[in-house]
């Protein structure tokens, strides 16, 4: 078995997000793409459109629709 991890940092995953019939499967993966991205000590990060694009594998503009939307319903605060 290889040692090499590649996630060195514990997450810990809001089941709340995973039962919200709200919210598509990219509406999800966006926000736990959010999430792990996040600093956890400030609570802070800027993140680009771009960036998040590549770490989800969806589009830049399925990413800005998905965070528009997570902002619009109180589960993220820009």
């Amino acid at each position: 078995m290889n040692n090499n991890n590649l996630f060195n940092d514990i997450f810990f995953i809001d089941t709340r997000i995973l039962y919200d019939k709200r919210l598509s499967p990219m509406d999800k993966m966006v926000y736990f793409a959010l999430d792990a991205a996040i600093d956890k000590n400030h609570l802070t990060k800027k993140l680009q459109y771009k960036n998040l694009s590549k770490l989800t594998g969806i589009s830049v503009t399925s990413v800005q629709r998905s965070i528009k939307y997570l902002k619009r319903n109180g589960i993220i605060e820009c």
